[in-house]
């Protein structure tokens, strides 16, 4: 049973096609293990209505659209003064309203069996706790981005 600590989230600043992102990894694409506290993937569907009379009286629902979000939070930490990569590629995606690329799995990517999803996602929110006695902390969601051909997949790594 993996415990929540073993999972991982990592970014690329770009779209990447989701239908061949295990192999895109064992290329040269950039995936930038992102330091997170907790994290929250959310995947659900709208219920579309699909009662009739042939029902037996029962009311019947068929799945409608479907939902891709991610919510987590990271502390925010900087390196002489300045920010890790993967916390300036989710701030200047958020900024500019470019795509890119999460990957989230239960265990690091390297590790066989590690599964998860991949979706190119558009940045919703990037707010910024400022707490008196915390460290300041980023509060983000993505959600899978309709300007992108490439659907949310599940992926188990080789």
């Amino acid at each position: 049973m993996p415990a929540g600590k073993e999972a991982r989230l990592y970014v690329s600043p770009s779209e990447i096609d989701t239908s061949t992102a295990v192999a895109t990894l064992q290329g040269d694409v950039t995936f930038v293990e992102t330091c997170v506290t907790d994290v929250t993937v959310s995947l659900s569907a709208t219920e579309v209505e699909a009662s009739d009379r042939c029902g037996n009286g029962f009311k019947a629902a068929v799945q409608g659209l479907k939902e891709f979000s991610v919510e987590f939070s990271l502390i925010k930490k900087k390196t002489a003064g300045v920010l890790p990569a993967y916390l300036t590629n989710l701030r200047d995606a958020f900024m500019n309203n470019t795509l890119i690329t999460i990957m989230v799995l239960d265990d690091d990517k390297d590790t066989t069996g590690a599964d998860g999803f991949v979706a190119v996602c558009t940045v919703f929110d990037f707010s910024e706790d400022q707490q008196l006695e915390e460290v300041i902390k980023n509060n983000i969601t993505l959600k899978y981005s309709g300007d992108s051909v490439y659907a949310p997949v599940a992926i188990t790594m080789p």
